[in-house]
């Protein structure tokens, strides 16, 4: 794959840094920040007693309104944390990083170093992600896994743009059937992925609509590669499983 421009390491551990200090006050609290938290907490409590990890539940029954990309992830660090409040806001903190690696390092990528840092700096000082990291959980994930498809997205189109004929096929060769890379295949799986962590219209404000622009931006030819069946089936097992769960949990 060509090399895109990257933040360091250094820049990375600096934005880690920025994302511990942002939201120290709210990780190190005692007591639940709110009704969501108390609530989600509760939830992490019923599906560790339950050993059911599939779809968060709450008061015995399928609850829609949690986030299960930070339920899961919460889930995991509930061993360590021995209580669900520390185990939900580590959660939220490591989704945060998240974001702010991907959106910084999408960002490095269009203006430069500075712009990237920049980027994940803001994204972390917004107050709708930082200020409450489990109440805002479901759009700090849903940030995370957006960004992370965007940025594969950029990583698939500038191998297109800088391949040789030796490396890959033309795109003009590629059809509705045709084999794709296996980066091609992990964006439509992690795009799957993406739509599980939010509703549709935030899905759509802050991934679908951006890249159906850019779509219908390029030219016909260097878009039909993401015009692939087995793609749009693997995203809609992807994004159709979860759901499905949810409906025969209730």
């Amino acid at each position: 794959m060509t090399n895109l421009p990257r933040l360091s390491h250094g820049d990375r551990g600096w934005l880690i840094l920025a994302a511990l200090i942002v939201t120290m006050g709210a990780f190190f609290s005692h007591h639940p920040s709110g009704l969501t938290e108390a609530a989600m907490g509760m939830s992490l409590s019923e599906m560790n007693t339950s050993d059911d990890w599939l779809v968060p539940t709450l008061g015995g029954a399928a609850w829609s309104d949690a986030s299960p990309l930070m339920q899961w992830m919460a889930g995991l660090l509930l061993p360590l944390t021995g209580d669900p409040i520390p185990a939900l806001r580590a959660s939220g903190l490591i989704g945060l990083i998240l974001a702010s690696l991907f959106t910084a390092d999408l960002a490095a990528q269009c203006g430069g170093r500075r712009c990237g840092l920049l980027a994940g700096v803001v994204l972390l000082t917004t107050f709708g992600l930082a200020g409450d990291i489990v109440a805002g959980g479901h759009l700090i994930w849903l940030t995370a896994a957006a960004t992370a498809v965007l940025r594969l997205l950029a990583g698939i189109e500038s191998e297109s743009r800088h391949c040789t004929a030796r490396a890959v096929r033309p795109v003009s060769c590629e059809s509705l059937f045709s084999a794709r890379s296996g980066q091609m295949l992990g964006l439509f799986l992690l795009a799957g992925v993406a739509s599980i962590a939010a509703d549709v219209t935030s899905l759509a404000a802050v991934m679908f609509v951006p890249i159906g622009c850019w779509l219908l931006l390029r030219r016909r030819a260097a878009a039909k590669k993401y015009i692939w069946l087995w793609g749009s089936v693997g995203f809609a097992v992807v994004a159709v499983a979860w759901p499905l769960a949810g409906v025969r949990s209730a």
